[in-house]
């Protein structure tokens, strides 16, 4: 009797060893989840941060020419009178 007693108390504690391993690798799982998830939202956004870099990158290069287009007379009547001036 005292055997199967301790066959039982074994059976149950292999029961519970396995079930908590079960556990601790579902828990795992969730962690390696969640860590990945964490990961691709992170890429995601620094994605995002940099297209719009680029967009305003872009749209700075595209306003460039007219703004120096703009600047540049202003920068010619400027430099003109002083060549008058010391000439």
């Amino acid at each position: 009797e005292g055997s199967k007693a301790r066959e039982i108390e074994d059976r149950q504690r292999a029961q519970e060893e396995a079930k908590r391993r079960a556990e601790e690798e579902e828990r795992r799982k969730r962690e390696r989840e969640d860590s990945a998830r964490r990961q691709a939202e992170e890429e995601a956004r620094l994605q995002t941060e940099a297209e719009s870099r680029r967009r305003a990158e872009e749209e700075a290069r595209r306003r460039a020419p007219l703004a120096a287009e703009l600047a540049t007379p202003d920068d010619e009547e400027d430099v003109k009178p002083k060549r008058a001036g010391a000439g």
